[in-house]
């Protein structure tokens, strides 16, 4: 396997178990703060951050470029804000679906999403929806049933 493959296979690995950990961090913050105010306090700590970052960079590296900025598009401000609904909803849903059930739900909307995205093309290459790939998904749906808690 390539280094680049293998880096990218750590990367969304390492990724994945920050996301689990993330979970359960929000759990335990959503009983005494709730769901809404937990999503919203975890984007602000996460902007606040960014910004730290930002500037550390900046400086580091001759300054940021503002106008580069403003030339970009937009669609770095509609990542942040579906960012503010996908940490909301974390939030939300964890502690009544439980962390395994929680994150399955999260995977397999991430999963149906990119499968339309791939069938649509919209990010390059048009793959289309195949019955193997239906049958990835049914089977990621019902996982989710079976990690359920029964209560």
């Amino acid at each position: 396997m390539e280094k680049p493959v293998v880096a990218a296979l750590l990367a969304s690995l390492l990724a994945g178990v920050a996301i689990g950990t993330q979970g359960s961090v929000m759990r335990v913050a959503e009983r005494s703060l709730g769901a809404v105010r937990t999503g919203l306090l975890v984007n602000v700590a996460g902007g606040t951050l960014s910004v730290l970052a930002l500037l550390l960079v900046s400086l580091l590296g001759g300054g940021l470029l503002w106008s580069a900025l403003l030339r970009s598009s937009p669609y770095w401000g509609v990542a942040g804000a579906l960012g503010i609904g996908i940490l909301t909803g974390m939030a939300f849903a964890l502690p009544r679906l439980g962390i395994a059930a929680g994150l399955g739900g999260i995977i397999f909307g991430q999963m149906l999403a990119a499968v339309i995205i791939d069938a649509a093309g919209w990010s390059g290459a048009r793959i289309p929806v195949t019955p193997v790939r239906a049958a990835g998904l049914v089977l990621m749906a019902v996982s989710i049933v079976l990690l359920l808690p029964r209560r």
